[in-house]
Order: C-alpha cells, then sequence, then structure tokens
C-alpha cells in the first residue's frame, strides 16, 4: 500500500533547482508570518516546537507543494512521472497522482476507529463527511482535532475562485471575504452549543488576512 514512503523520489526530485527555489517560497509564506508573530526565525522553529513537529509541519508544506503550480503551469508532480514514473509502481504513480488534485482546508475529524479509519467534515467548503482509510494517522488525531494547511492560498467558490488572500486584496474582495468569514461563524454558532465546532474561533483567520478591524 502507497504511503508517505512511497515518496522518497519526488523528495530526491525537490533537490533540483527548478524546484527547490519554488518549494523554499512557499516554505516561506507558510511559516513566515507565524515566526514573525512569534518573533523567532524560521530556522528556529524546531527548537520551538520538536523535531518530531517540526517534520510533521515540513510534510504538509511539502505535500501542499505537489499540488502547487507554479507561473508557467509546471508541477513537480507532473515532471517527476514524466522523467522518472517509469521507476516507480502503479500505487506509488496513483498515490502521487492522487496528492498532485488533492486540496488544502481544515477538517474536523471524528468518529476515529484505531488502525482503520475516520471520518473528516471539511469546515470550510462544506460537503459530506468523508470516510478516511488510513491506519498510522488513527494513532495521532484526536475526536474533533482541526487541521489547517493552506486553505488560506486555496480557490473558495463564495469568493469566485479566487484565494482568501487575493480577495483581501481588493475592496469588493473584502466585502466577499467578510461575507464568507461570516458564513462559516454562523454555521458554527448553529451548533451544538456543547460541540467543538461551535467553540472554534476564526479570529486568527481575520488576522492573518488583515480584516480584524472589519469583524463585527
Amino acid at each position: 500500500m502507497a504511503n508517505a514512503d512511497s515518496l522518497t523520489g519526488l523528495m530526491k526530485w525537490l533537490g533540483r533547482d527548478e524546484w527547490r527555489q519554488p518549494f523554499n517560497q512557499l516554505f516561506e509564506r507558510h511559516v513566515g508570518p507565524p515566526c514573525e508573530r512569534a518573533g523567532i526565525a524560521p530556522d528556529e522553529v524546531a527548537d520551538k516546537i520538536g523535531n518530531q513537529n517540526a517534520m510533521v509541519m515540513w510534510g504538509c508544506i511539502f505535500e501542499d507543494f505537489l499540488a502547487y503550480d507554479l507561473d508557467d503551469d509546471s508541477n513537480i508532480v507532473d515532471d517527476y512521472l514524466k522523467r522518472r514514473g517509469w521507476k516507480e509502481s502503479v500505487p506509488n504513480k496513483r498515490y502521487m497522482t492522487a496528492l498532485r488534485s488533492s486540496v488544502m482546508s481544515l477538517y474536523e475529524v471524528s468518529d476515529i476507529v484505531r488502525d482503520q479509519s475516520f471520518l473528516a467534515r471539511d469546515l470550510l467548503r462544506g460537503g459530506d463527511l468523508v470516510r478516511i482509510s488510513e491506519k498510522s494517522a488513527t494513532h495521532s488525531l484526536k475526536q474533533w482535532d482541526r487541521h489547517y494547511h493552506a486553505v488560506l492560498d486555496q480557490a473558495v467558490p463564495m469568493l469566485e475562485n479566487v484565494s482568501p488572500r487575493e480577495a483581501a486584496e481588493t475592496k469588493k474582495g473584502r466585502e466577499k471575504l467578510i461575507a464568507w468569514l461570516k458564513f462559516i461563524e454562523n454555521a458554527n454558532a448553529r451548533q451544538d452549543p456543547h460541540s467543538a465546532m461551535a467553540a472554534y474561533d476564526l479570529g486568527w483567520m481575520w488576522e492573518e488576512l488583515g480584516i480584524a478591524h472589519l469583524r463585527r
């Protein structure tokens, strides 16, 4: 079965000049703002959160990069499979292709069955609960966990298919952005008041997007 170890070839491919710099730029977009707020340099993250957590963070950013298109529409997975795909097994290629088309978001995790699966709900894009078959993740996930990835840089239908960061750059975009965030907050408020969803605070998103002063 394909897993993170199946990406060894892609990780080596990341060392090529044409991919190393774009990845470093994406890495900075992920860790730069929170590091600035925390008053630390990016190379101090591992010392602050521990090597294991730093590796998990790096893995999340790496997987985000696998779905990332450069300005010339090139993508590391497409490039690797075209030039080295013949070396990979069918399961590995399927796994890479799935990551290539994946969408990072904010998910709520529930109904964890150890060594088997868990349910995931996309809190930002909506939709039905999805059963995820994943053995190792069930050991570390906790009921009602939420995982923030790169949703602020992903296209959102309610924002006319631009990312929240892009929407925040114009007056019209900010108006739609406020409506989108309020839509999420109102949806959470309608949940059971004792649930984790009802207690979740999106304040960090308002701050991150520079529109906290517009929050009512």
